[in-house]
């Protein structure tokens, strides 16, 4: 496997707000103002909390480039390797995302593109493509969790022209490998069988960003996988054939969703460390993996399940860019850049547990047109997919390792057990 970044270009820092707040970010399939943000985090911690933390997300300022900043993003992301790999090999399956259900179609890139002529994505292009559903974390699809699409332009375990990992929510609780592990390190020390996310409070209230985050990202008790949109968040550079230097986000929407399911409500919002599903929830663990495969099959002969893959697409402006147009919870204006129609996906067979289970995604898969960006530090906004490209393939090998010594356990019927 090669990986393959375009160049970490030195962009001054620029000025990122204390938190971004409630988004305001007009979506058509979402109530206005829903997402109370900084308001939801004072009602939560109090002003005088907001006074200390408010500012605390963001690395102010971000650190120059040099040998011990490099140093010290290979050591997060070997601990990262480590972290995630050694979990693979214990549970035998994948480390985050282990709950999901994937299945088979056909990707066809729109006839009349918007966006400027791409060496990948030609008119009326089609692939294979394998798409996967997941809960980020535990086993309860009623819980209050991210919910993640992987996209593969292959129907193929592993060799792909593009692979795309995409998550619930325009913005998420972490924009760099730092925030990422903070986070985890709060994860890991949660007790969900006994009530106890204490842990996990303590970590939004240092971080304001990771409970905006988590409402803007986290779905409660949604009544599908398919009624869901789907973000990169992940800045790629964007190579056209006119080689006008470019960013691009990706995102994937359900054709004809009107709203979508499973926004967290506000007392959800204010408490959004709890992750239990609502108490008056009755439907069985498994119901959305449940759900899509009947939705998948609900109508012989024709596509059970379509999408719209779109791209945000900016220009590179030498001149004003800074590294904040880099930050995954830093929204670009819809009116300045609009979001455009890539290619529709449709879905018309689900695989079988073992197959899902071997199926890896790598965001090492780009193709020509389409690039990962280098990173220079932990802090870095690009740190976090740089991170991920390493680290995916070690977990993925500890998974194959550990399913050769003994065959995956079933899931069973506790909802928090994958978090072990």
């Amino acid at each position: 496997m090669t990986l393959r970044f375009a160049d970490p270009a030195h962009l001054p820092p620029g000025s990122p707000d204390g938190a971004v707040g409630a988004p305001q970010f007009e979506d058509p399939t979402q109530p206005p103002g829903w997402n109370k943000g900084i308001d939801a985090y004072k009602a939560a911690f109090g002003e005088e909390a907001w006074a200390t933390y408010g500012k605390a997300s963001y690395p102010r300022p971000l650190p120059e480039d040099s040998p011990a900043m490099r140093a010290a993003l290979a050591e997060l992301v070997d601990a990262a390797r480590v972290a995630f790999g050694s979990k693979a090999l214990r549970i035998r399956r994948r480390a985050t995302h282990t709950a999901g259900i994937m299945a088979r179609g056909k990707i066809t890139v729109v006839s009349q593109p918007a966006f400027p002529e791409h060496p990948f994505f030609t008119p009326g292009r089609t692939f294979p493509c394998r798409l996967r559903h997941a809960n980020a974390s535990f086993y309860d699809d009623a819980a209050a969790v991210v919910r993640g699409c992987s996209l593969k332009f292959a129907d193929s375990d592993f060799q792909s022209p593009l692979d795309m990992a995409m998550n619930s929510g325009p913005i998420g609780a972490f924009w760099n490998l730092e925030s990422f592990m903070y986070f985890v390190n709060a994860r890991v020390n949660v007790n969900p069988q006994e009530g106890d996310w204490e842990s996990q409070r303590e970590w939004m209230l240092k971080r304001p960003m990771g409970l905006i985050g988590t409402i803007s990202s986290a779905r409660i008790g949604p009544s599908s996988f398919a009624e869901i949109n789907y973000y990169t968040k992940v800045v790629f550079r964007f190579e056209a054939k006119d080689g006008e230097p470019r960013y691009v986000k990706f995102r994937v929407r359900p054709v004809g969703l009107e709203t979508e399911s499973g926004l967290l409500p506000y007392e959800n919002q204010i408490a959004a460390w709890d992750q239990s599903r609502a108490a008056d929830d009755k439907r069985p663990l498994d119901y959305l993996r449940q759900e899509f495969r009947r939705r998948v099959y609900r109508s012989p002969g024709k596509p059970g399940v379509e999408y719209t893959l779109q791209m945000q697409l900016r220009d590179a402006d030498p001149a004003n860019d800074t590294q904040e147009l880099l930050n995954m919870n830093q929204l670009w204006d819809q009116a300045t850049w609009p979001w455009l129609d890539v290619a529709h996906i449709q879905l018309d067979e689900v695989f079988p547990d073992e197959v899902t289970r071997k199926t890896r995604v790598w965001l090492g898969h780009q193709p020509e047109g389409l690039s990962l960006i280098g990173a220079l530090s932990p802090l870095d906004y690009r740190s976090l997919a740089y991170a991920r490209a390493f680290v995916y393939p070690a977990s993925q090998l500890s998974r194959a390792l550990g399913t050769e010594l003994e065959p995956p356990p079933p899931l069973g019927h506790d909802p928090w057990k994958i978090n072990d």
